[in-house]
């Protein structure tokens, strides 16, 4: 299904915009477009490519319509944008599951920046309107409001200047700031994390690094089949996610007891120069039941401050079963600031 994408390009073009589908982009055009996505862990191209590739793998991914604008044949904008399929419904989004504003070039002036960021929610409407009327399932798109994220006040306003019916719904993201020293990072967990971890830490050793073996990564693999009971990653989004590794835009923290060195526990992040994502993680109950969570999550903290990283981005506070709320409450105990983020959904009904 090549509709949306050509639908995209044909909308920028009226613009005046060149763009390309990242998809077609010569390596030369890659490294351009990552050293402007990579600022931001959110549109990082390792990021964005195992979206891409981890929705493939559940066999919903319909099109990938990431596109690349360029400006004097100099990249300078990436504006991550596919469409999946949900079951029920089809939906427009990107690899944070909403259109986020889009990762724009330094070199470009403020007036530049704002219309590119104006005219990318423009085209997603415009290109909505026609998709939805022309498709046979409904469909949904869905934007992304972070108040922390770069571009975004331009991004809200073309939002609410549309004429077309939206839902807002609120969401709690959950950054811990890495600003502050150690100890005063350490002073913020939740009290009883500190007593927990204090008492733990000498029984375990815990490793946090991008330089990972391939035999180490096949262990952190078989963990996680362990503890998740299935497959829930293809082999090529599990590749991609090494990859990154190889090319230090991420860490595997590995927890490991100290009496006979077996991993119990495993944390993957991604990272960029001011953000660390926490990807997936993987512990193993059957072995130990220490707070090995508490555990990696300290090392992962620890690790970023060292690489000069501002912030950490632990996921969202998400309410809709009792067992995600529990994993979020868990993760805001480690100091975080909940930042609202308005979500946006614009519904089509066949």
């Amino acid at each position: 299904m090549m509709r949306l994408a050509k639908l995209l390009q044909k909308g920028w073009s009226s613009r005046g915009v060149n763009v390309k589908p990242f998809s077609d982009l010569t390596s030369s055009e890659y490294s351009q477009a990552s050293a402007i996505c990579d600022l931001c862990v959110f549109t990082a191209t390792k990021y964005t490519d195992y979206q891409v590739a981890y929705w493939a793998g559940k066999n919903q991914l319909l099109e990938d319509c990431r596109i690349v604008a360029f400006e004097n044949n100099e990249v300078s904008g990436f504006f991550d944008v596919f469409i999946v399929d949900e079951g029920e419904r089809l939906a427009i989004i990107g690899s944070s599951l909403r259109v986020r504003p889009p990762a724009l070039s330094e070199a470009l002036n403020d007036k530049r920046r704002e219309f590119l960021t104006r005219s990318f929610v423009s085209v997603l409407l415009e290109c909505f309107a026609v998709y939805s009327n022309d498709n046979c399932s409904p469909v949904d798109l869905r934007f992304s409001v972070e108040f922390e994220s770069t571009g975004s006040e331009h991004f809200l306003d073309q939002i609410l200047s549309s004429n077309l019916p939206y839902r807002v719904d609120v969401l709690q993201d959950l950054f811990l700031s890495l600003e502050p020293s150690l100890d005063q990072i350490y002073a913020g967990f939740r009290k009883s994390y500190r007593p927990l971890i204090r008492k733990w830490e000498n029984s375990f050793t815990c490793d946090t690094s991008w330089d990972v073996s391939s035999d180490v990564w096949e262990e952190f693999l078989a963990l996680h089949f362990i503890c998740a009971g299935r497959k829930t990653r293809s082999d090529n989004s599990w590749a991609l996610q090494k990859k990154a590794l190889d090319e230090k835009k991420a860490l595997l923290t590995c927890v490991r007891s100290v009496d006979d060195l077996s991993l119990v526990g495993g944390a993957y992040c991604f990272i960029s120069p001011m953000i660390g994502l926490y990807g997936v993680g993987a512990y193993d109950k059957a072995k130990t039941d220490r707070p090995v969570g508490h555990l990696a999550q300290w090392s992962i903290i620890k690790k970023l401050k060292e690489l000069g990283i501002d912030k950490y981005y632990l996921g969202a506070l998400k309410r809709e079963n009792e067992k995600l709320q529990a994993i979020g409450l868990f993760k805001a105990g480690f100091g975080a600031s909940r930042v609202p983020n308005l979500i946006f959904t614009f519904s089509a009904v066949v």
